[in-house]
């Protein structure tokens, strides 16, 4: 089955139609995976990752994150982005802008029928370079352990934090436990030195933003807050 379905991709190839990302990488994956369906590893890297040059570019014990990919797959990418990578355009999505950001969120959110929490990790010039998607059963809220984020923006140090996630229920107004993760959320990028940028929430009535709504400017002022009184009391000791 999986040889009929690699003929098919190199016969496309071939005949000069248009290869999808994931059908590229997939191709370069048949030579990883000699007896693997490589399609599943192909789309859980391009979710982490992106794109063709953010996959081959990342460090090794990144790409082993990826369920499917082991150390040997992961040095083969890595190769790759070593020694046989050429320059090409960037064609990250920009979510410095606010109507970028609602777009692509629109795309990510539209028809899912659990709810999902996003971190998107962004560079100095707005660019996603990292995608991470976490989800839940439960119609209300997603369980996320916020050592998993921290970890990985003390690890990779990205210049910006972005979250997003749906309400399946209700409309797109922000509920206490929102503001309650956005506090935190902002708490863990202050201590890794990244900006925390914005916290959307996907609904069917549209995309509602802590930034754009300035409430993320009065989550950061009862951070402050929080934090003087801390330190009074630490005074007072």
């Amino acid at each position: 089955m999986h040889n009929g379905h690699r003929k098919r991709l190199y016969a496309k190839y071939k005949r000069g139609e248009a290869v999808y990302d994931h059908e590229i990488l997939e191709m370069v994956l048949f030579n990883a995976y000699p007896r693997h369906n490589t399609n599943p590893v192909a789309h859980a890297l391009l979710e982490r990752f992106w794109s063709f040059k953010e996959i081959i570019t990342a460090d090794v014990s990144e790409l082993t994150e990826i369920e499917g990919v082991g150390e040997q797959v992961a040095l083969y990418l890595n190769l790759l982005g070593k020694y046989f990578y050429s320059k090409s355009a960037d064609n990250a999505p920009m979510l410095f802008n606010f109507a970028g950001l609602e777009q692509f969120i629109k795309t990510r959110f539209c028809g899912k029928d659990k709810e999902y929490l996003e971190i998107y990790f962004v560079d100095a010039k707005g660019k996603l370079r990292r995608l991470y998607s976490y989800f839940s059963n439960s119609a209300d809220h997603v369980a996320v352990d916020e050592r998993n984020i921290a970890a990985r923006i003390a690890k990779l140090k990205p210049y910006g934090v972005i979250a997003a996630h749906n309400h399946l229920i209700g409309g797109n107004s922000p509920s206490e436990c929102d503001d309650d993760f956005s506090v935190h959320l902002l708490n863990i990028c202050a201590s890794f030195g990244a900006k925390f940028l914005d916290h959307c929430i996907y609904s069917d009535e549209g995309v509602y933003s802590y930034f754009m709504s300035e409430r993320l400017r009065e989550v950061r002022a009862t951070l402050a807050a929080d934090r003087e009184l801390q330190q009074k009391w630490t005074n007072l000791k």
